[in-house]
């Protein structure tokens, strides 16, 4: 064959059947003979619908708008179907050059131009699109690591990993294009020197159904950039590696948001709105030497000093950890008040554990009442209540009610300790008065109201003992806050009554020893003076057995030397003595309950009463 011959020859190429044609009057005619089979032409076809707008730019994002609605991903595995079916088919017929490279297209002079498609067996490559002078030109799709599945008689499927739909120049990606990459995600981006260009802006769709709009730099996420997931949430802001690092925002799908600086792809330090509008904000602790305290987030989570604004308007400001209130803090709370129709605050500073007050701390109310004590999971434990009618309460607590051995400080400065149960105190307790008198006993609680507040007091009835300021100590029967029954009186200059009384005068049969004269006198009591028949002995001997009256010897009586101790059971009644010995064990069994010591309070006065 001459040259010339063959010169001619270059200029054609064997396709099918032996036809020879011209490749410019291939690219002029869609209909060529060159497409010959319906799947080539729907190959074909399909190829130039999924060509992006030429015009498309991707200067910023604001410009840059998704295009995923329009090429979807099982159009694209469909396409891919129809491409690799119609090289299948021709596979067989198309010129075949040593077994090595396979191509079907135009070509000019012995090289690929124009439209063609080419096995590359080396690489592993199929690739479809323009041609210039044998390097990949224009518009092209490129299938990479590609291989042949077959059986014994037949080929039946092929494989690959990644594909690239887009511009070319010189044999490599140049330009606007597709990549599915071996993550099976699709990235739409501008490549230059056969790699996604630096810093240039991309969107790429996730084979989780992600979606990421923004820069990017060594085809990692870098810059800025919004990031679409699958659940709904969405990410504004910087990236660094693939991380969010830097300032940025997280809305979430449910409700909410994170803002602020990121670090390694979690929130640093900013603030985290929930889906019920709790606000949580990190913020710098003002003392330099607890710089460390300063707060930040880990995990979605808010550690050390923040604040948070709660969706009730309740605030609370102080330590957190693992985005709970822990450590030293102060919470402002809102209640509504039914009563007065309108919303009061309360304060508690002190500290936290898990959401809740815990350990030491002080809650203040609208109402004025105040505790100050130590709490165990936002209830009190022990401590000093100050209550509306501006009494306290100090003692310990349980489930928000007095419970225990406490006492209660009242405005008129009376002072009482007894043995609280659930709030109350019926029994047994101990009154210590202004005047400085001491009452231990049993107590009835009474409760009043002074300008529209409930008070509590509590009055002497029942068995008690009674220390006057002068020391003075009488034991024995109270009814309505007054010495009335039987009951001994114990005198601080050395006499001693034991008998009846009325409003602490004695009153009806008693015994009274004087000390000082050295003698005793049985008989009867009117207003607190020996009135009626009576016997008075003296420390001669003698008995006077006789009337008295006005607290002297006055009618009918007589002195005698002896007397039939049995003529004076009257006066020495074993009722008496009875009730004496009940008194005496009620007291003591009720000192040892609320732990104090009678006498030792009777010592305390003769001291008191010496130093005046």
């Amino acid at each position: 064959m001459d040259s010339t011959t063959l010169s001619t020859e270059r200029e054609k190429i064997v396709v099918r059947d032996q036809e020879i044609v011209n490749p410019e009057e291939s690219q002029n005619n869609q209909n060529s003979k060159l497409f010959k089979t319906s799947n080539q032409k729907d190959a074909l076809s399909k190829l130039k619908e999924f060509e992006p707008d030429q015009t498309l730019t991707i200067n910023n994002l604001t410009q840059f708008t998704p295009r995923f609605d329009e090429i979807d991903l099982g159009d694209i595995k469909e396409f891919d179907k129809k491409v690799f079916q119609c090289f299948i088919e021709e596979s067989q017929q198309v010129l075949d050059l040593n077994d090595f490279v396979n191509y079907s297209g135009h070509m000019d002079k012995g090289q690929k131009e124009g439209d063609g498609g080419n096995y590359d067996k080396v690489n592993q490559q199929f690739y479809y699109g323009g041609w210039n002078r044998d390097q990949k030109f224009g518009y092209g799709i490129c299938f990479y690591n590609v291989k042949q599945i077959k059986s014994k008689e037949k080929y039946i499927s092929w494989s690959y990993d990644q594909v690239y739909k887009g511009y070319w120049n010189d044999n490599q990606r140049s330009g606007l294009g597709f990549l599915k990459n071996l993550n099976g995600d699709i990235i739409l981006a501008n490549f230059e020197r056969d790699k996604i260009k630096d810093s240039c802006q991309v969107q790429i769709k996730y084979l989780s159904g992600d979606i990421y709009i923004g820069q990017i730099k060594n085809e990692k996420r870098q810059g800025y950039g919004l990031y679409l997931y699958v659940n709904g949430d969405e990410y504004h802001g910087n990236w660094g590696k693939n991380l969010k690092q830097g300032k940025g925002k997280i809305i979430f799908q449910k409700g909410g948001e994170f803002a602020g600086t990121f670090e390694n792809d979690d929130l640093n330090k900013g603030y985290f709105k929930d889906h019920l509008r709790n606000v949580f904000t990190s913020l710098e602790y003002s003392d330099e030497e607890n710089e460390k305290l300063n707060g930040y987030f880990l995990k979605g989570k808010l550690y050390n000093y923040g604040k948070a604004e709660y969706a009730n308007k309740e605030v609370y400001k102080g330590m957190f950890k693992d985005g709970k209130r822990c450590g030293l803090g102060k919470m402002t709370y809102l209640q509504y008040n039914e009563k007065q129709g309108n919303q009061e605050t309360s304060e508690y500073d002190g500290e936290w554990r898990l959401n809740m007050r815990h350990g030491k701390g002080i809650q203040k109310w609208s109402d004025g009442s105040i505790f100050e004590g130590v709490w165990n999971m936002d209830r009190k434990v022990i401590g000093k209540m100050q209550l509306t009618d501006r009494s306290v309460y100090q003692g310990p607590f349980n489930s928000e009610k007095f419970h225990g051995i406490g006492e209660l400080f009242f405005p008129d400065q009376n002072v009482f300790k007894g043995l609280f149960e659930n709030g109350n105190c019926h029994k047994f307790g101990m009154m210590t008065y202004k005047d400085k008198r001491v009452y231990i006993g049993e107590m009835l609680q009474v409760s009043f109201e002074i300008f529209n507040k409930q008070c509590r007091d509590y009055r002497m009835e029942g068995i008690g003992c009674l220390i006057q300021i002068n020391g003075d100590t009488y034991e024995g029967e109270f009814v309505n806050d007054q010495a009335t029954g039987v009951g001994q009186v114990f005198y601080q200059n050395g006499d001693y009554y034991i008998g009846q009384l009325e409003e602490y005068k004695k009153q009806g049969a008693g015994r009274f020893y004087e000390k000082m004269n050295r003698r005793s006198y049985f008989g009867r009591f009117y207003q607190d003076k020996k009135e009626g028949d009576g016997y008075y002995f003296y420390d001669n001997g003698q008995v006077y057995c006789g009337n008295f009256k006005n607290n002297l010897e006055e009618g009918v009586g007589e002195y005698i030397d002896k007397k039939d101790l049995r003529d004076l059971q009257d006066f020495q009644d074993q009722r008496v003595k009875d009730r004496i010995n009940y008194i005496e064990k009620v007291l003591s069994t009720g000192q040892k309950s609320i732990e104090v010591d009678r006498d030792l309070f009777r010592k305390k006065i003769v001291i008191y009463n010496s130093k005046q």
